[in-house]
């Protein structure tokens, strides 16, 4: 059997020309059809080109059934977020939120994944308010402690990659869904909180002030550690790591006494 013709460009000017003389709706055929070929000849390997399938599904969203590009705009930003790469991660969310339906149930979790890679990659302007959406959403489908446990870590993704002050509006949108929980979300959202209330008092004199709110913060977070550190129950270097990162955070909020208790277990790991 003869094998079929292939045309190969010489030169992008011709190709551009050829497509840009189809009609809207043959060009929406033709990347729905690359979008099924690349499907099935990457079946084996679909990772490494789900950016490029998904683009093809994005292109011919026009047509029927486009939410089935979901999985591999999901599948793209996965692959980013692993490398670090929060830009592409973030421009793969917004392919997979074009394609799936408005009642989608995967919606909410989309967005709030997008909210966090904008923070990542510095968006912060963009990132504020879409992980506020995002949140309303979680409420809606999953409950309130579902929405204050992700805007702990899109108020945390915020503040923590350029120590930017719009975290705080984030964290006070947490806190309102946080309820009457004391728990390493509430200190979170609180400690976040408690940044914003001593920037805004002229009198702050520019050192954590000891009260009830501030050690309850630096008990819940010490305990945390003191948790991950009886996971890694003789593995003493990765302690340390973790001592190492924790003091900063606690040394900003904890009474004297809370950051001698902690000292005091970094400098105990430390002599094993």
């Amino acid at each position: 059997m003869e094998k079929p013709e292939t045309c190969e460009f010489i030169h992008a000017l011709i190709r551009y020309s050829i497509y840009t003389d189809m009609s809207p709706s043959r060009r929406v055929r033709l990347h729905r059809r690359l979008a099924r070929e690349i499907e099935r000849l990457s079946r084996h390997d679909a990772a490494d080109y789900a950016l490029e399938i998904a683009q093809q599904w994005h292109r011919s969203a026009a047509l029927p059934g486009a939410e089935a590009g979901v999985k591999h705009c999901v599948l793209a930003a996965d692959r980013a977020e692993a490398a670090a790469a929060h830009e592409d991660a973030a421009a793969a969310l917004r392919l997979a939120l074009d394609l799936a339906p408005r009642a989608d149930s995967r919606r909410p979790r989309l967005l709030a994944r997008l909210g966090l890679s904008l923070a990542w990659s510095l968006a912060h302007e963009e990132a504020v308010p879409v992980a506020g959406e995002a949140a309303e959403l979680i409420a809606a489908a999953e409950g309130n402690d579902a929405a204050a446990d992700y805007l702990a870590d899109a108020a945390e993704a915020v503040y923590s990659s350029a120590f930017d002050a719009r975290a705080w509006a984030l964290a006070d949108l947490g806190l309102r869904y946080v309820g009457v929980r004391r728990d390493l979300t509430w200190a979170r959202l609180a400690a976040l909180d408690l940044d914003r209330r001593d920037a805004s008092d002229p009198t702050f004199p520019g050192l954590p002030i000891d009260g009830p709110e501030r050690r309850e913060v630096s008990r819940i977070l010490v305990s945390a550690i003191s948790r991950i550190l009886g996971f890694w129950a003789g593995e003493y270097d990765q302690a340390l790591v973790t001592l190492r990162a924790a003091l900063p955070v606690t040394s900003r909020l904890a009474s004297s006494s809370l950051q001698r208790s902690l000292s005091t277990r970094w400098l105990a790991a430390n002599s094993r």
